[in-house]
């Protein structure tokens, strides 16, 4: 299925999810815990096991997470 990843502000940080472009439905991924505020950028892999961001209060950090 095609489907577009977004980031959403939440309680922990940012919340990275994926909406499926034909019916809408959005399922969240992970939350990207000291994420940048301004550019909570992220990609992950083919098999959405992986996720990698910037963050720290000076964009000076990269971080590589596992889906648990």
């Amino acid at each position: 299925g095609a489907k577009v990843y977004i980031t959403t502000p939440g309680s922990q940080g940012f919340i990275l999810q994926t909406v499926d472009i034909i019916t809408g439905e959005v399922r969240d991924l992970y939350i990207l815990e000291d994420s940048s505020r301004k550019e909570p950028y992220a990609t992950v892999s083919p098999d959405e096991n992986w996720v990698a961001y910037r963050g720290g209060q000076e964009n000076n950090r990269l971080y590589l997470v596992r889906k648990n």
